[in-house]
């Protein structure tokens, strides 16, 4: 979008308890990428399983979330065409 915006991530753990806040303020166009459980806000992630659930002030914001097993990158599985 053209505005700044407030992008709020919340993380909840398998039981739907809230394990986590992070919140991000983003200028326009701005990308911004990180490991969860090194933000400080999310310390308590770290090996748990749960969902993380995005919000913002205003506008859309889009989410690219991946995966990984161990450090490298082969969670994701090849498609055919």
């Amino acid at each position: 979008g053209a505005a700044p915006i407030v992008v709020t991530m919340r993380a909840r753990d398998s039981g739907g308890s809230e394990i986590g806040v992070l919140t991000l303020n983003l200028n326009p166009r701005q990308r911004v990428a990180f490991q969860v459980r090194d933000r400080p806000e999310m310390s308590l992630v770290a090996g748990k399983r749960g969902v993380l659930e995005f919000s913002s002030s205003g506008g859309p914001v889009s989410v690219l979330g991946l995966r990984f097993n161990r450090l490298a990158f082969t969670s994701i599985l090849p498609t055919e065409r």
